[in-house]
């Protein structure tokens, strides 16, 4: 889920109350609000290239490392779902 924020804050509402035979008067049921906040931390992956090195480069060895950075960048998301996958979902947000 995209955020632009430090925080975001899902809501959602509980079970429906399930049926009854309708003798008399109504009874109202309240359904149950939900909520769950998630704060966004700030990942990095720093290295250190002087400039005459890249561009005094004459075998290519800085462009490969820049492109695997991006795919790692692109798999990072993921990486950190799948880790609590494990762990499951109900306890996380309780």
């Amino acid at each position: 889920m995209p955020s632009s924020t430090k925080s975001n804050t899902y809501g959602w509402l509980g079970k429906w109350p399930g049926f009854r035979e309708w003798v008399g008067e109504r009874v109202f049921k309240n359904l149950k609000a939900h909520s769950y906040q998630v704060t966004n931390k700030k990942y990095e992956s720093s290295v250190e290239v002087g400039r005459d090195e890249i561009e005094d480069d004459q075998i290519g060895i800085y462009s490969p490392m820049v492109m695997e950075m991006g795919q790692e960048a692109a798999r990072f998301p993921d990486e950190l779902v799948f880790g609590l996958l494990g762990g499951g979902f109900h306890d996380r947000l309780l």
